[in-house]
């Protein structure tokens, strides 16, 4: 049960839009094991439990709009078949996404259709779309 202050705490988060924080502060305010917690730690918690929901919410929102077939994409679940003729080193090394933290801008994909140019794209962008989801990033490309 949350006292009147932690109530009142709450009550205004609400009226300021943060609606997600004030749940997740009503939450934290109504459980016994931080009963005894400070306010500060009890804020920043929420906090940066609400910050982690805004980026989880903005990568998904930057995803949807990509348009991707696949957001999801695995590379364990790639397969290197022999008629495929695909370069099992060369994968591992693209899909570790250095080019993007080396600042390559451009990568340039031909090949025959089935030899995973679309693949490669996808599992860049699902795999690095939190960290460059930050503001100053640009997100824009075209499979």
């Amino acid at each position: 049960m949350m006292n009147e202050f932690e109530s009142g705490l709450v009550y205004n988060f609400e009226k300021l839009g943060c609606k997600g924080l004030a749940e997740k502060l009503s939450g934290i305010f109504s459980s016994t094991h931080v009963r005894d917690s400070d306010l500060l730690s009890v804020l920043t918690t929420a906090t940066s439990e609400e910050i982690v929901r805004i980026k989880q919410e903005r990568v998904e929102r930057l995803l949807r709009q990509a348009s991707l077939f696949n957001i999801y994409a695995n590379i364990d679940l790639l397969e290197y078949i022999p008629e495929r003729n695909i370069d099992k080193t060369l994968m591992d090394r693209l899909c570790s996404c250095a080019y993007i933290d080396d600042a390559v801008n451009v990568i340039v994909m031909t090949g025959s259709a089935g030899t995973e140019k679309s693949f490669i794209v996808r599992y860049s962008v699902s795999r690095h779309a939190t960290r460059y989801s930050e503001p100053g990033y640009s997100t824009s490309g075209h499979c």
